[in-house]
């Protein structure tokens, strides 16, 4: 039977369900959706996880999972479930978030989290920041207001994407996230729980955006930095964003590749196999289901399929 391995990617683990964020991951969610994905699956960091796809004999089925940006809810809340169930996963960190600082994202989620009634009337306008306006009169409309404005800032430079999170905190009264990312320390604690720890550029940019001297500077500066916290290589890379073109390009992998990184996964929805045809643009994809049996019986069926 052929080798498959699927990659799995995550952001967070939040302690209990947030309405807002209802597709972030949680852990009770987490603990179960775990509990029946070491049943089907041989569960290994991407690294290994490669080298066993490679390798003849072992497991058949392979999966690896994978948390991006640096959360501090990953060491807080999935590495004591991790270590439940003795299960390793991947952690791709923006090392630039590591000092006290916050992703323009999450500025965002601040601000439409914690709006008032008092606040907004009617509409939520931000014809002012070009925005648009929203109707954030129930739940479903406050999600689909934070996805369509997270859209429209996504692929705006770096200093500006910031500077609209910053603005909206101001002109709304918000105060910024606070202690929303891991520090050195918890970099220190998941890999001495045996985590692999991977490269995801300083400042999580679009890197398509980037010239090959800035690009470059992300790229090798994060993977400098992880060494020197846990005294140890950083083999593995993710592109902020992961679509190719659009996210990253050639040059990127080209720059990739100098680092000394031995692989790099995307978010190209896909299922591996040994017959891999670059090692730096790995598939990888966000998990779908939220119900854990849902979402086992359908990586089942993809792994499977890439089987045949």
């Amino acid at each position: 039977m052929k080798k498959t391995l699927c990659i799995l990617a995550f952001h967070r683990v939040l302690p209990k369900k947030n309405k807002l964020l209802h597709d972030i991951m949680y852990a009770e969610r987490f603990d179960k959706l775990l509990n029946l994905l070491k049943k089907y699956f041989k569960i290994l960091p991407v690294h290994e996880a490669m080298r066993n796809l490679k390798r003849k004999g072992g497991p058949s089925r392979i999966l690896s999972i994978t948390f991006d940006d640096g959360y501090k809810d990953n060491a807080m809340v999935a590495l004591p479930i991790l270590n439940k169930h003795k299960v390793k996963a991947t952690f791709f960190i923006s090392s630039g978030f590591l000092y006290g600082q916050w992703m323009w994202n999450d500025g965002i989620f601040e601000v439409i989290s914690n709006i008032t009634k008092n606040q907004v009337q009617t509409k939520f306008d931000l014809s002012k920041f070009d925005l648009g306006s929203f109707d954030l009169s129930t739940i479903e409309m406050k999600r689909r207001a934070l996805d369509l404005i997270l859209e429209q800032v996504k692929y705006k430079p770096d200093k500006n994407r910031r500077k609209v999170a910053k603005d909206l905190l101001s002109a709304f009264n918000v105060p910024p996230p606070e202690n929303l990312m891991m520090r050195e320390d918890d970099i220190k604690t998941l890999y001495d729980a045996g985590m692999e720890i991977g490269g995801h550029t300083i400042s999580h940019p679009i890197l398509s955006k980037l010239s090959y001297q800035d690009a470059h500077k992300e790229i090798f500066g994060c993977k400098i930095l992880l060494e020197n916290v846990i005294q140890a290589p950083v083999r593995t890379f993710a592109y902020p964003n992961g679509k190719p073109v659009a996210d990253y390009t050639e040059h990127t992998i080209e720059i990739v590749k100098k680092a000394g990184y031995q692989y790099a996964v995307s978010t190209v929805p896909e299922t591996l196999t040994s017959s891999i045809s670059d090692p730096y643009q790995l598939p990888r994809f966000t998990p779908w289901d939220r119900n854990p049996v849902k979402f086992t019986t359908r990586l089942l069926l993809k792994m499977l399929a890439g089987q045949r």
